[in-house]
């Protein structure tokens, strides 16, 4: 199934797929917010200017409910430079200092 992007003023309600069976994935469309749908629970949502994946309410710019993966070498700065790299193992460096509260 596919929608394509329009111009304009939209009323649209809740999405779900014709192939689900359950009918338990979809968009849920509300005021400042877009739900991504899976076995019945929100797992991506944009809210406002707030991302959150396995939270339904974000309280940061990215809100993650779970583990990060980085499948790249690199955490990188403001300027696209490496601030944390990992090798592939165990081991982790920093650039720069390191500060603990």
């Amino acid at each position: 199934m596919s929608y394509n992007f329009s111009r304009g003023a939209q009323i649209i309600g809740d999405l779900s797929g014709s192939d689900d069976a359950q009918r338990n994935t979809g968009i849920d469309f509300e005021d400042d917010y877009i739900g991504l749908v899976t076995s019945g629970s929100a797992t991506l949502v944009v809210s406002g200017s707030k991302v959150g994946i396995g939270i339904t309410s974000p309280s940061h710019k990215l809100d993650i409910n779970g583990d990060i993966r980085v499948r790249g070498n690199d955490i990188r700065d403001n300027s696209g430079n490496p601030a944390i790299s990992f090798d592939g193992s165990t081991n982790t460096s920093f650039a720069g200092s390191v500060t603990s509260a």
